[in-house]
Parts: C-alpha cells; structure tokens; sequence
C-alpha cells in the first residue's frame, strides 16, 4: 500500500489516553505468529517458526503456542519477572499505543518469546501415526525457504478452535479430542500438564502423542522427561486450575452518542463516538462492519476484539456497545450470516459461538484451508459474503523476505468451509465489493510496483493482476487490465468497495462506491453492463477518518463508514465510524457519465444553467497512458508512448431537451487508460456544479443522438486543433504549496523539519543546502536536484530514505516544467533565511 505506508501526523487528533496492554492478561489466549528461531542457539528445534499460533496463557506465568496448522505444541516458556512473554511486532500490537508506528517489512521482526524457554517440538506434524512421527506433509513451495505451507491435509487432523476456559479443540483422524493445560508451581518447578477435558481417551492412547521427537525440556515436572509425557500424565491427581476470568473482559456495556451533521448538503454525515472511554482502557480502531437484519451492526477492530452496536438509527441519540470477542490476529473484515458472526484473521476465518450474555464463548476455525505465511504485509484484507452461501477472501501480496504461494489471491470459500478455490492472482493490497444480490465481485488495488496507479476490477476467474510477487511461477505471460483507473493524485491508497443496493441515498442506489484511504474519499463508480470498462466521480464529501470498509444499514438505508489510521492517512481523527444519509436537498452530483465515440456525456439529477456551459474553462480534458514497470508507480504518458498529456478541446457543449445532460464534443476520443474531464458550472438553480470524472475507456460506440435527446447539430461545427500546454498556468510559490498539497508531497515531506512519521527528507531550511547520498556523494539542493528528484526520484537517493517497502512515484508527465517551476519556487520559501 503506497500510503497505506507513509504516515501522515502533522494534524492528527490523538486519542487522549493511554491504552492499557495490547494482550489483556485475563484473556485467555492470543492468537499470533510466533518465531522460536532465537531458541536454536540453546540446543532446541530448527526453523520452529509459527504463522499461525494460538498462545494459551496459563497459571504461574507459563505460555503455551500451538501452531494450528501443523497441529503441534510449537513451545512452552515461562514469561519474565514482568509478566512480559512476546516482543509485540505485529502491525496491531506495534501501533497499539503508539498510533504511527509500523511493523517492518518481510519477517525478519516477527512476535519473539520473552523469558524462559521450557520445551519445544521441531517442525512435524503434531500427532504420531502407528507409533510413528510423521515429517512435515504439506508441499514445499517454490521458494523453499517459505515455512508459510497451510494446514496440514483434512483427513490428518484440522484445527477446531479454542474457548474462553482455555480448551482447545483439534479433530486428529476424525476423531474430536478437547484438552485443557494445567499448570502447578512447587519449589521453583513448573508441573504442566494437559488435562483431558473431554473427548475419547482411547484416541490418545491408539492414534498418538505429540511428536517427543527433537524436544529439549526444564525440568517440566517429576519424572516428566519429554513432551510426551504430558499426555500420559494422569489427571486425576492434577489440581484443575480454574478458568481465567473473562466476563470481566466483555461486561458493561458501553453507550456513546453521536454529532449530526446539518442538512444544508444534499449528503449529512453524522460522526458517531466510539466507546474509548471503557473499563479496560482498551483502543477501538474500527477495521470492518456488517449489520444483522435488525440494524444491529458488529464491528471489528485491528486489535482483535468484536464490538456490537445496538441504535444505529434516528437521531443516535443513545448508541450502546458491546464487546464480545477478543484476542483475533489483526481481523479486518466481518460478516454475519444467518444470525451468525464470522472474521477474517491471520489464523482462518472464525466463527463466533455466542452464549446466553451474547459474548463468545468458542472461538471455531470455520476455514483455515488456504496457504497464510508471517509476511507482515500479506494481511487478511478482506472478506465478503456470496449470495447463497460462502465468502470470497482476499489477502496483502507483498512479499519482501520470501515469496509464499498463497499472497495475493483471491479465494472462494465454500458454505460449508471445507472448499477453498483460487479466483484470480496478481494483486499487491486488495479490497473486495460484492454486489449483494448478482454477485458481481470487484476488487481495488493499490499503486507500488509493476501496479501503475489504483484499479478497480471486475474481479474474472483465472485473471493475472499484473503484481508479480503474488503470481504462480512461471509469471503468466497476459494481464487482465484494470475495469478502470484511478489518478494517484486522487487515490493515493485504495480501500474497500460498497454495492449502494437496497439502500436510500438517492442516486447512488445500485452503483459501486469505491473508499479511498488516504484522502478519505468515497467514488461512485459508473459500469457499462460489459463490465470491460468503467468511470468513477468523486463524491463531494468531508470526511476526518481514513476510511477501510462501509455497508448499507438494512433498515433505514444509509451508508456506514469506518477505518482507523496506522498507515498514514489525510485524516484528523485515528479511527471513527461515520453515517451517511441524504436530505433531500438539490445534489449536484451527476447520475450518469460515459464516453461515446463523438465526446462525453454527463447526466445530473437537476438541471443545468445554460449560460454557466460558456463560460472559460467550464471543461477541462486531457488524457493519458501509464506503463507497468518494477518502478514504483508510473509516468504518464501520451497515445504515442512520450511522456506528457494530451489536452482535447471541447468543441461544443449542448443540453439535453431537460436540461439534464450536457453532451461535450471531444475530437479524435480513442481508447486509453485515464481520461479525465473536468466541469466548473452551476445548476439551473444556482448551485455550483464543479467535479470531475475518470474514465478508462477500451471501447467507443456512437451515441444515439435522439435517444439521449440531443441536438446533433454540434457535429456540424468545426474541429479545433489540440492545446498541449499549460500555457495559462502562472507558476508561484503559492501555487507550488497548493500543488504539493494535492500530489500529497507533504504526506512525505514535512515543512517544519519534524521528522515523526515522515518518509521523505524534509523541506524545511533545506534548498540551498547539500544532502547526503546513499552513494556516499553529496548533491547541492538546488532547482535541478529537486526537479530530477520529481521527475526520477531513484536517480539520487538521499541517505536514509532508501526504503523497499515505501516509494516515491515518478511525476514525469504528471506534472508540466511550469508546474515543476512552481513547486520548486514553494520549496525555494522555505529555504534557511
């Protein structure tokens, strides 16, 4: 994610309190990567790394991890004098009370035991078959230093889950089998022990023990030499340690109001407050939503917990929380089905079995059937729910350390979890929509190498994105181009999609709204039925959080929002969770655009002012091409492959007989990537009428001039010849500084020289000086360093900014010489006086 991976802190509102610990002590259990490699240098296992692990945290400070795809006790350790038992590195845990803070890329820092090391198992399958220890059976991957391999197969053992008594739940041969550790402190010596809960015991007896194979252990207990005795340990001598206590953990519930916005807009967005202010000081940073029928949404955040909100209707005078669930691996998605609430988390997809309190009481592995590797980038992304039954997943595709055979995918999950089938490949941070009733998928993406700019697809089995890391070997040769395009500048990171169906935000109903993370913004997508191409528009909205997800309320039809802020965003607030509802008041936003062989055609709900389509500069077009290329982003470049844009002239523009439509003649219109054009006009009413529209356009049929109710006489007019230079443009400090704020330069580069969450060299005091090279050379920073740095931002990297992980696009055809000059003439005033 390009700035999903810039922080952006200048005018942030931060929370006002400090978080108590990202792990809760009284939960039970904590699901995360675990790497034991650091153990190797005491004599224990090799390569014992878990990426999918559920820490159960027991009496006496002792932790045990179970790697839940290889169905094995991974390790037992006892925690420091201090309680602490992991290094939090995740993405979650690293930013917990520390909001701009990132996890490294790759997975060279990856979640690390802290304290004793006690007993460990290297990388086998965690049960004996016929006596016998079974090596690792899952396929190696193509890059086999990649210990990310999936679940072991069904009819070996599956992983069931884990509750809040701490049991966890296996099926090994299919047979069920429930086990509970007990521990017991005597005379410095840790007793563990694993007490059976339930389940039949001659399972245990006949289809194996754990693998004792490669196991070192600390004087686990009398006469205990190995991981193997565990089992044979007869519980009946074994005091039962009592449960932790975790209705503490989800009990009270928790009531906020909220801020309405005033209805002078033709959208209001009413600013709900979240429950910060809780018993157990614990951060909420929204990450998804989905609603049951009833109105009632469930929410989860990246920390792991499970919120539902009841009153989320009416003047939400009165919204009452609830947390139900916690200790998730950085869930980001949500859905219920038929009563039933299922998240998306680095370990599966796991459904939430509720008791009479409405808490969860067993956390089930629903689906787990697909590879996941310690990648800290390859995130579960998203989940969305299939008519009739199932879920189409998606997850991060960026892969620094080792290249798995699972990231960036797509994948569909069958209703009943058993069956997981890849869709499509190729993508680097995907998003997925779902259109709730014809199940169209879609999907976004986000600019970084070999992906130009942000997509939205359409999403086709088979298809290839064209992100090479997330791609089987050998690469497939044809890429499936993007549905549409969206400028950088406009998208610097995208997010979730919402299909507006059933819903009552007017025009809006039935088209695909596309979030945008950086600069918060929502795009009303419009899709010809062929689906090969699509415009979007920008929706006039102010919003302060970076947004992820949204969905349709079922019962009053607005439109809900969410997001939280780690990656850098534009946004004032972390996180938050916003409503969207319409007034009634005239919307100057159009219903309609598309690209015909002879021009443009924009259709609005209101009418138009005639005279106000006269006036200069009431449209604006250009277009242009991007390439796929290892660089991060592209240039742009005219039809005939030089850098730059073509500006189209409008010959003419015509009203509709309503009044509603306003056709623009654009000579010579052809398929290309980005065509962009802007109006500045009012409506009929004398509401200014000023946005613009996206297209990307792979095919042109000729409009039917009598069907759209159009004169066709503008076609008798002359042509005009093409206008290729910014000629009008006067560069200025001032407009340096407004530029820079709209390509997010300063999302990157501060101008105060605070360095907190920048990934840019500062501005500030900095023309007329010398920078430092990754060379070892220095480099006066004058016009032409700055203007190569635009252009070629890898020709001369300051030392320190190298970074693999995060990009500065080239502006080479973005941006002209004049407004390069005007940047520079910006950056020149905030030289050293």
């Amino acid at each position: 994610m390009k700035y999903l991976l810039l922080f952006f802190c200048c005018t942030l509102q931060l929370h006002a309190q400090t978080f108590g610990p990202y792990a809760e002590p009284a939960m039970p259990f904590l699901e995360s990567v675990v790497d034991f490699r650091d153990w190797e240098k005491q004599g224990f296992p090799k390569e014992n790394l878990v990426v999918r692990g559920v820490i159960l945290k027991l009496r006496n400070n002792i932790f045990v991890c179970y790697d839940t795809d290889l169905l094995r006790v991974a390790g037992i350790w006892e925690g420091d004098k201090d309680g602490n038992f992991l290094t939090f590195t995740s993405i979650a845990s690293i930013s917990y009370n520390t909001f701009n803070k990132k996890s490294e890329p790759g997975q060279k820092d990856l979640p690390k035991p802290i304290g004793k090391p006690l007993a460990a198992t290297g990388r086998y399958f965690g049960w004996t078959i016929d006596g016998k220890v079974v090596p690792d059976p899952r396929p190696v991957p193509a890059d086999a230093r990649e210990l990310g391999r999936g679940p072991v197969p069904r009819e070996m053992g599956r992983w069931l889950g884990v509750d809040h008594s701490g049991t966890v739940h296996y099926e090994i041969q299919g047979k069920r089998l429930l086990h509970r550790w007990t521990v017991k402190r005597t005379d410095s010596v840790a007793s563990i022990y694993i007490e059976r809960s339930s389940g039949p015991s001659p399972v245990l007896d006949q289809a194996g023990i754990p693998t004792p194979v490669e196991l070192k252990s600390s004087r686990l207990g009398s006469g205990m030499a190995g991981y193997g005795a565990f089992l044979m340990a007869k519980t009946a001598a074994v005091p039962v340690a009592k449960p932790h206590d975790v209705k503490s953990l989800f009990a009270p519930k928790i009531t906020t109001t909220a801020t309405l916005a005033d209805n002078s807009a033709a959208y209001a967005i009413d600013d709900i407050s979240l429950p910060l202010a809780n018993p157990w000081k614990r951060n909420v940073r929204m990450s998804g939503m989905d609603f049951f029928p009833d109105g009632r949404a469930v929410l989860c955040t990246l920390d792991g917990d499970i919120w539902i909100a009841s009153g989320l209707s009416g003047d939400l005078a009165k919204v009452t929380w609830q947390r139900i669930a916690s200790g998730l691996g950085e869930p980001q998605s949500v859905a219920v089905v038929n009563g039933k609430i299922y998240t998306f988390t680095r370990n599966g997809i796991i459904k939430l079995h509720l008791g009479k309190d409405g808490v969860c009481e067993r956390y089930e592995t629903f689906c787990n059937a697909y590879i996941q590797t310690a990648e800290t980038r390859e995130y579960p992304m998203d989940m969305v729910k299939k008519p009739g039954g199932g879920f189409y997943i998606c997850k991060g595709g960026q892969q620094l350390t080792n290249k798995g055979d699972g990231a960036g995918r797509i994948y569909e999950v069958s209703a009943d979890g058993r069956t997981v089938t890849e869709v499509c490949n190729g993508l680097r941070q995907p998003y997925l929509g779902i259109h709730p009733k014809t199940g169209v998928l879609s999907a976004s993406d986000q600019q970084g190498n070999y992906i130009p700019t942000s997509p939205i697809h359409l999403v086709q089995p088979g298809a290839f994105y064209g992100y090479p890391d997330a791609a089987p070997a050998p690469t497939p040769p044809i890429v499936t181009e993007a549905t549409c395009w969206i400028p950088h500048e406009l998208n610097q990171s995208a997010a979730g999609q919402v299909w507006a169906v059933n819903s009552k935000l007017g025009s809006l109903e039935g088209h695909l709204l596309h979030l945008a993370y950086f600069k918060s913004a929502v795009f009303e997508a419009f899709l010809p039925e062929d689906g090969k191409q699509a415009a979007v528009v920008p929706m006039d909205w102010k919003l302060d959080i970076p947004l992820l997800k949204g969905s349709i309320h079922p019962v009053d039809g607005s439109l809900y929002l969410c997001g939280l802020q780690i990656w850098g965003a534009d946004a004032k607030k972390i996180s938050g969770l916003k409503r969207v509802r319409t007034t009634g008041k005239p919307n100057p936003q159009p219903t309609n655009v598309r690209a015909v062989a002879e021009g443009v055609v924009l259709t609005f709900a209101e009418p138009l002012d005639e005279f106000s389509l006269a006036a200069p500069g009431a449209f604006i077009a250009q277009r242009w091409n991007y390439k796929r290329s290892k660089d991060y982003g592209s240039a742009h470049y005219k039809l005939d492959g030089t850098p730059g844009h073509e500006f189209l002239p409008v010959v003419g523009a015509v009203l509709s007989q309503d009044a509603r439509s306003v056709f623009l003649r654009l000579d010579n219109m052809a398929p290309v990537m980005q065509l962009q054009v802007e109006w500045n006009v009012k409506l009929a009413s004398g509401i200014p009428c000023k946005n613009l529209a996206e297209f990307t356009i792979r095919s042109l049929e000729k409009l039917d001039f009598a069907a759209a109710r159009i004169s066709p006489a503008i076609m008798q007019a002359p042509g005009v010849s093409a206008e290729t230079a910014d000629a009008n443009f006067t560069p200025t400090a001032e407009a340096g500084h407004h530029l820079a704020l709209q390509m997010g330069c300063l999302s990157c580069h501060s101008i105060d020289g605070k360095m907190e969450g920048m990934k840019g060299p500062s501005w500030f005091h900095s023309f007329g000086g010398e920078a430092l090279l990754t060379t070892g050379k220095t480099v006066s920073v004058d016009a032409a360093y700055i203007k190569e740095s635009i252009l070629t931002p890898t020709a001369k990297v300051r030392k320190g900014f190298a970074n693999p992980d995060t990009g500065m696009p080239p502006y080479l055809g973005i941006l002209s010489d004049r407004q390069i000059e005007a940047i520079i003439l910006y950056f020149k005033s905030l030289a050293a006086p």
